[in-house]
């Protein structure tokens, strides 16, 4: 790490690198009917993060409203 950095600047960096492993993306996706054939459409994207142990996600309402389907996935693509 940089020794230019403040002290104020460390900490944020330190909090970052341990936490960041905990963001998850999110992808939303909607199904559409054309004739007889069901697509899946990207309806969005947004974030979230691991709450506990079991795995429950937290992120705000819009980002998982109307979504028939969610993908959720880790930095390293898991």
């Amino acid at each position: 790490m940089p020794s230019d950095l403040q002290p104020e600047e460390v900490a944020n960096v330190a909090l970052f690198r341990k936490h960041s492993p905990a963001v998850v993306n999110i992808a939303s996706i909607a199904l559409a009917a054309f004739s007889m054939d069901v697509w899946k459409i990207p309806r969005g994207q947004g974030t979230g993060f691991i709450w506990d142990k079991e795995g429950h996600i937290v992120t705000n309402f819009h980002v998982v409203q109307g979504a028939s389907e969610l993908q959720v996935s880790l930095i390293d693509q898991r």
